[in-house]
């Protein structure tokens, strides 16, 4: 219908100010394709496509400032973690070290429900300094792939310019399991 349409024309705008347009949701949808092997997608696909929106859309617009919305999207198809680094007053990243080893962990007792992708995101320069800190710490371990990073200077949110980063990246099962 013309009013669901346009409930998400006006999510994919603000996602796409955001620069999570192309840096997640086109790359999960990218990835969808290919694990489907460019089939015609079934209406369970449809629906979970639809949710994984509507996921990224309550992540970009928290209802309630200050609660933390559930970072992880796990459906049949798509099964991702999206982590801002948002919290200027934590000064450390401790909180997304404890999420991310918690993360990992959950793959490694149950990787056929675990999530295969990551992104780890931030908006401003000091979450983006946090973000490099934490890529550093990440590098070595033997779950995670780092696929990209991209570090862009948003042309306008919410009326003003801001840089902006978001790194992906591929989790793996671990040599024990495989």
């Amino acid at each position: 219908s013309d009013i669901e349409l346009d409930k998400y024309v006006l999510i994919m705008q603000e996602l796409d100010e955001l620069g999570y347009f192309t840096q997640i949701l086109l790359r999960e949808l990218q990835r969808l394709g290919v694990t489907m092997q460019f089939s015609i997608p079934g209406e369970k696909v449809k629906e979970e496509t639809k949710r994984f929106v509507e996921f990224l859309d309550e992540k970009v617009n928290k209802k309630k400032p200050g609660v933390d919305v559930d970072p992880t999207f796990v459906g049949e198809k798509i099964r991702t973690s999206i982590v801002y680094v948002a919290k200027r007053e934590t000064e450390t990243i401790k909180p997304h070290l404890k999420w991310i080893e918690r993360c990992l962990h959950w793959i490694e007792l149950c990787v056929s429900n675990g999530i295969d992708t990551m992104y780890v995101c931030a908006m401003g320069t000091y979450n983006i300094s946090l973000v490099k800190e934490l890529e550093e710490r990440l590098e070595s371990h033997p779950n995670l792939t780092k696929v990209f990073q991209n570090e862009v200077r948003l042309p306008l949110f919410r009326g003003r310019r801001v840089n902006n980063i978001c790194v992906r990246y591929d989790i793996a099962e671990s040599d024990a399991e495989t």
